[in-house]
């Protein structure tokens, strides 16, 4: 069984008067990082920001991509 104390989940709600709410979700925790990687487009509503170190993958922030966060998470729990 894989020891899931690494991983955690953020899920962020912002709310804009003028747009409809903006869910960010968050697995894992990067403290330092030596690179970022964004995939999508933040205005779309539609991306992933990966948190790496050493290319190993710390955390992962996504907006309207559930399933990749979901994939994240598995990917997470196994290295830790």
């Amino acid at each position: 069984m894989p020891d899931l104390r690494a991983a955690w989940t953020f899920n962020r709600i912002v709310d804009h008067p003028i747009s409809s709410p903006l869910s960010i979700k968050y697995i894992g925790h990067a403290r330092e990082w030596d690179s970022i990687e964004l995939s999508g487009s933040l205005v779309a509503r539609d991306c992933a920001v990966t948190h790496k170190r050493a290319g190993r993958t710390l955390a992962v922030a996504t907006v309207g991509r559930d399933h990749q966060n979901l994939r994240a998470e598995s990917v997470l729990a196994v290295n830790a």
